[in-house]
């Protein structure tokens, strides 16, 4: 505690004023807590800006921080921001990495294992020439075997009357059966 020149009882005494990364209380000086700052001679802590942290005793706002971010974002100047669409990336990472040639991934992907080959549209499949490939151009047509026929799911086992139902569906045919 410190008084003025010529006090004279223990009421003219005060507190020094607080140095930065401390405050004021009824008792004395007080470190500023986590994600808080205060300057010389404060009398409270301030909050770092939204979403930003910092460690107990900081002195000023540039001592506040963006967390880390976690695998599937990465850093910029506000902060943490997903990676779009072909790309991903790890914990703490200041920029998404492109997914190997020819392959697609989901937004906010965190690993290249989440990286994989476009499928084919129903029917097709990806030929030797395209494997890897995103273009509909590497898909080839799928022939079923002998007897079976192709939906949009795939080759099915041939039956008379699912055939006859698969394909009148598929022609809009109207069939009278002559008894």
């Amino acid at each position: 505690m410190i008084s003025a020149a010529g006090s004279t009882s223990e009421a003219d005494c005060q507190y020094a004023p607080c140095s930065a990364g401390d405050y004021m209380t009824e008792n004395g000086c007080q470190q500023c807590g986590k994600n808080t700052y205060s300057g010389d001679g404060a009398s409270s802590c301030t909050s770092c800006p939204d979403g930003m942290i910092s460690a107990a005793g900081s002195t000023s706002e540039s001592d506040c921080f963006y967390a880390p971010c976690s695998a599937g974002d990465y850093m910029t100047e506000n902060g943490c921001e997903q990676c779009g669409e072909n790309t991903y990336s790890s914990d703490e990472a200041s920029s998404c990495t492109s997914c190997p040639d020819d392959m697609i991934s989901a937004a906010g992907s965190s690993s290249d294992s989440d990286c994989f080959y476009a499928p084919c549209s129903a029917g097709d499949y990806m030929t030797e020439n395209g494997a890897g490939s995103t273009s509909e151009a590497d898909c080839a047509y799928a022939s079923c075997s002998a007897g079976d026929f192709m939906t949009e799911n795939g080759c099915v086992v041939y039956n008379v009357e699912r055939t006859l139902t698969v394909v009148l569906e598929l022609h809009r045919v109207q069939v009278v059966l002559m008894a």
